[in-house]
């Protein structure tokens, strides 16, 4: 049971990720218009002034930790090859999608992001099975 929720929290994370790297910015703009609690952590993080993309970041690190609660046999070589699947796919994908502009540092971005977010709880887990161990 706990399999199949952290494997539908997994594709629900993987929409969001999706939902927000593809769609157009003039719907992003619509929607925080729209809805404050939506607008107030954008602002957030627009306000940091990162050099480095803060919302792929942010998107792939989470990605990346729930795909390692969801799919624990996954090894890093294995989630690396399907973080920049995605990443590649969402950046070729925003060539034909208005208002976007897609970069090769975005992909680096979400390979990195998302698997410091796959290392913790991997980590973490290495160290509980160890703890138990002895």
């Amino acid at each position: 049971m706990r399999r199949v929720l952290l494997r539908g929290l997994l594709l629900l994370v993987l929409a969001l990720v999706l939902l927000a790297v593809l769609v157009p910015n003039d719907l992003i703009a619509a929607a925080r218009a729209h809805w404050a609690w939506l607008n107030r952590p954008m602002i957030w993080i627009e306000n940091l002034h990162s050099t480095v993309n803060l919302f792929h970041l942010l998107l792939f690190a989470l990605l990346g930790a729930v795909a390692a609660l969801a799919l624990p046999a996954w090894r890093a070589r294995r989630i690396a090859l399907a973080l920049l699947l995605i990443g590649i796919g969402t950046e070729v994908a925003q060539i034909w999608i208005p208002g976007r502009d897609p970069r090769v540092s975005d992909v680096l971005i979400d390979l990195l992001a998302g698997l410091a977010g796959w290392a913790v709880p991997a980590a973490l887990r290495a160290l509980w099975v160890r703890g138990r161990g002895q």
